[in-house]
């Protein structure tokens, strides 16, 4: 019955519906009968309704699914629920109880999350892109210079005070603002940040990404330049291609970890880019001299030699555009997929376990007829792969749902070999944010703890790109705004996904250098420690004093007169 339910939905419902979207709460009367929506509701964009469905145990994956066979828009899945956008009926020549088609669902309750989308919209000019760019640019005409404003402060704190002073993270940004964002920082902080150019998108449009790093750090085991050559080469012809082969491993092994962080695949998740912007003027602000240095901003400093992060703030640069021109709750991209409808899902369009293409092309999760079809993909996949920028770590910000997640999504019959040390990164990174505004997020497998989804980013960086640490953190919040954060919320979730940020860097450190590193946990967070080469000295040096201890024992013994 199910599946009748569904399709009965779906024959009398139009993709039209969920062009336009918009708020509030209360309990749906169960009893209430519905219908068809009119010709005038189907194109007003007052008709749309999120419903959050209940289910009994794991049911709701399932269920899930069948909705997005049907080509709906599900905003969030968890186990036990779904919320899904679904038309307010007016007509009431056709009808149906609504309990029973619920119970034919198999959900076990629902409720309205947000009433009408586009309503909220309206009346919460806050939400809308107008308010947002008129906000956006009165704060990059008043923001002072990040290092001019820091250096009017003094003490351990003068970092928060920079940050709680910049009105940049009060308002989200149109994408031109973001790249003036990203130069900005390119110039306060020279020898520190530098921006590149990741590719472009099917639109043309260019995708930017901001490396943030200590230039002027190069680890202690960095290789010979290509200018000197080893005294073995000089000596053995014969092996100098093998040689250079180890040599040009050795020169790998010895880069900086790289550590790239997307946003906004998904192009109506404001919120991703918002916090991308955040953890990086976190990340910088730590590099200016303390008058008076505090453990956390030198814990920060040392991630700054021992990593060199890209921050992509919007992959989707074409879907993001139109979220801000267009229709604010924009999923896909904007290329041409042959038919009336336009874009595709980027998540959905990895490679890893590609599923058979939805036959809907204007379907909300349409996932292409092809994996890479996608040009912003391509760009960053070929960034990922390459070998100069040794990814050692991949993060990929969502909204919404308050989760840290890990491989796989395409999956549960199958867990990853690192599962357990996914898990205890994640449980550290949690516990690092819940520190900060008390806000809890679940964590686990994207596949346990939200929707089986083939086609994602998680299962190719960490299956195919052999990135062992590839995680997904889904933003605030749970449901009540949904992708309409408000943009009051943009600073504590910058500030608490930055923690998280840093204890999963931190821990990559740690387990990339074999269970030890310069940056280790500790209590009250990150503590400095010994580099490889020091710990061997100082193990060296135990075991001398141990055998000279030792030998004085027993040459002591030995004195020892002998007892009459």
């Amino acid at each position: 019955m199910r599946l009748w339910a569904i399709l009965y939905l779906a024959s009398i419902s139009s993709p039209a519906l969920f062009a336009q979207t918009s708020f509030a709460q209360q309990q749906i009367p169960l009893q209430a009968p519905f219908s068809a929506p009119s010709t005038s509701s189907s194109t007003s964009g007052e008709a749309n309704v999120l419903h959050r469905l209940t289910f009994p145990s794991r049911a709701a994956t399932q269920a899930a699914r069948d909705w997005l066979q049907h080509d709906y828009d599900v905003w969030k899945a968890t186990p036990s629920t779904i919320d899904v956008l679904l038309p307010m009926w007016t007509d009431r020549s056709v009808s149906v109880p609504f309990e029973s088609w619920l119970l034919d669902l198999g959900a076990t309750s629902s409720s309205i999350i947000i009433p009408s989308l586009s309503h909220l919209l309206r009346t919460s000019p806050t939400l809308g892109s107008s308010y947002n760019r008129m906000l956006s640019s009165a704060a990059l005409a008043n923001w002072t210079s990040s290092s001019e404003a820091s250096a009017t402060q003094s003490g351990a704190s003068r970092q928060r005070r920079a940050l709680d002073a910049s009105t940049i993270h009060d308002s989200y940004h149109p994408l031109e603002a973001i790249e003036n964002i990203l130069r900005s920082f390119e110039q306060d902080f020279p020898g520190f940040a530098k921006v590149v150019v990741i590719g472009a998108s099917s639109e043309g449009r260019t995708i930017w990404g901001l490396k943030v790093t200590n230039f002027a750090y190069q680890p202690e085991s960095a290789p010979l330049n290509s200018e000197q050559t080893t005294m073995d080469e000089l000596l053995n012809k014969r092996k100098t291609k093998k040689k250079k082969k180890k040599k040009k491993e050795d020169e790998r092994l010895a880069a900086k970890h790289g550590f790239v962080v997307v946003g906004a695949q998904h192009a109506r998740e404001w919120i991703a880019p918002a916090t991308a912007l955040y953890a990086i003027h976190d990340l910088l602000l730590s590099s200016l001299p303390d008058e008076a240095s505090d453990k956390a901003s030198d814990n920060t400093r040392q991630l700054l030699d021992e990593i060199e992060f890209t921050f992509i703030p919007v992959l989707n640069v074409d879907g993001y555009a139109y979220t801000w021109t267009n229709n604010r709750l924009w999923r896909k991209n904007r290329q041409p997929v042959g038919s009336d409808c336009f874009g595709l899902d980027l998540n959905r369009n990895w490679p890893y376990a590609f599923s058979s293409p939805r036959p809907n092309p204007c379907s909300e999760a349409y996932p292409g007829s092809e994996p890479f079809q996608s040009p912003e993909l391509q760009a960053l996949s070929a960034y990922l792969t390459h070998e100069k920028h040794n990814i050692k770590a991949f993060l990929d910000l969502h909204s919404f749902g308050q989760f840290i997640l890990f491989p796989y999504s395409y999956s549960c019959d199958h867990a990853s070999p690192d599962q357990e040390n996914h898990f205890e990164a994640v449980v550290g990174a949690q516990k690092a944010l819940r520190a900060v505004h008390g806000r809890s997020f679940d964590v686990g497998s994207v596949c346990e703890v939200s929707l089986t989804a083939p086609g994602g980013s998680l299962d190719w960086s960490y299956q195919t790109a052999g990135i062992r640490w590839s995680f997904s953190i889904e933003l605030r919040d749970q449901g009540v705004f949904g992708f309409l954060l408000p943009p009051s919320q943009i600073r504590a979730s910058g500030e608490e996904t930055a923690e998280a940020f840093k204890d999963l860097a931190a821990y990559v450190v740690r387990k990339e250098a074999g269970g030890g590193s310069a940056l280790m946990r500790s209590k009250g967070g990150l503590f400095v420690a010994l580099h490889p080469p020091a710990r061997v000295s100082l193990f060296v040096f135990v075991l001398v004093t141990l055998l000279c201890v030792t030998c004085l024992c027993l040459i002591a013994a030995y004195s020892l007169p002998a007892s009459p």
